[in-house]
């Protein structure tokens, strides 16, 4: 076990590199915001290069389980049933397509959103879906020894299943710096969609101070101050870690819950209206049908259902402790009643949004 004061320092390590990381991811969405297309399309590459340096690494060096062992054994650690134990960890799934929509929130500085922004999400989802379960099959076969990659020193079994791929740490931290590199750059993505959410909203007068948050700074176009708010969030949030980690975990998983929950109100509203109201309901160039679309709207109201649920339990069962338990239930609920008392304190009779513009500036260019 670690003593206190080094356990200490490994937190304010961590909070530092958080800050490193949040601090670069505000320099491409403020100073190098016009080079950030080319810096998208730098990291596209190296995610497709990566991808294959990475799959042929594994698949070559690595040692090969068998079959029967990826598709038929089944494990549960936890300390839960089969069944429970299934859903507990499908949320490690959810977890990555987490951020999957984040062009929609970008739709405002996109030409031909309508149209542009849908093919986008299929395309992303499409290839990284197809990506990801390719490399979930190479780890599965080459996972060796699941012991030694679970109880890794590190905290991370894929650095362990590297590391028994290429018997080399010089490899191993080339394959880790690939993945590490690929999450950097992601969170300048995530920041670029959160300051334009907060933009939005600030925009439809339904934030304190919105004011502000909805300047548009004229020369470099950029929702300045929606930046900088969201930057100094994210880094009174990596104090959490220092002072508590099971905290600090419980804003983490909140996530899934949080980003579930925010669909499901726009999507319990739509079908209502398609139900009892079709005319109200204007379909845009890029649409999926009626009937396919009432079932992607049922299908996912019941999947948000199942995942927001199972994305409260803990990890594990056994010897559970203040530090290991899911607390996200108790901040999700704390944050409905938050915003709740919010729209019906301060922001009822304020609140003129959504504003659509979009549609506008799409019909004066003719789309």
């Amino acid at each position: 076990m670690l003593n206190y004061p080094s356990y200490n320092f490994q937190r304010w390590h961590g909070t530092l590199l958080l800050y490193a990381v949040v601090l670069l991811a505000m320099l491409f969405n403020t100073y190098l915001a016009k080079h950030l297309p080319k810096v998208e399309g730098t990291v596209l590459i190296l995610h497709i290069v990566g991808f294959f340096a990475i799959l042929i690494t594994l698949t070559y060096l690595a040692p090969h389980g068998n079959a029967h062992d990826v598709f038929v054994k089944y494990l549960s650690l936890g300390g839960y049933s089969d069944g429970t134990a299934f859903f507990v960890g499908l949320i490690t799934t959810v977890f990555a397509f987490i951020g999957a929509d984040g062009a929609i929130h970008m739709c405002e500085e996109i030409k031909n959103a309508s149209t542009v922004v849908p093919y986008s999400l299929l395309t992303s989802i499409g290839l990284n879906g197809l990506m990801g379960f390719s490399m979930l099959i190479a780890i599965l076969f080459c996972i060796g020894n699941i012991d030694n990659a679970l109880s890794s020193p590190t905290g991370y079994p894929f650095i362990e299943i590297f590391l028994q791929a290429c018997n080399s740490v010089a490899g191993t931290t080339a394959m880790t710096s690939v993945v590490l590199s690929l999450m950097i750059f992601a969170d300048i993505a995530v920041l670029a969609a959160a300051s334009r959410m907060m933009w939005a909203f600030a925009r439809d007068n339904g934030l304190p101070g919105s004011r502000y948050l909805s300047y548009v700074e004229p020369r470099s176009k950029l929702p300045i101050y929606s930046i900088a708010v969201s930057v100094v969030i994210t880094m009174l949030l990596g104090l959490i870690n220092i002072g508590s980690s099971a905290a600090f975990n419980a804003v983490a998983s909140l996530v899934v819950s949080g980003y579930l929950g925010s669909y499901s109100l726009p999507i319990i509203l739509l079908l209502k209206n398609k139900i009892t109201n079709p005319t109200s309901v204007h379909y845009g160039p890029f649409t999926l049908g009626r009937g396919f679309g009432y079932f992607c709207n049922i299908f996912g109201l019941v999947w948000i259902a199942v995942v927001m649920v199972f994305s409260f339990f803990p990890s594990v069962r056994t010897d559970l402790t203040l530090e290991t338990m899911n607390w996200s239930c108790l901040l999700w609920g704390g944050t409905m009643i938050i915003g709740v008392a919010l729209y019906f304190g301060y922001l009822r009779g304020r609140y003129n949004g959504p504003i659509v513009e979009t549609d506008i500036i799409e019909q004066v260019r003719g789309v």
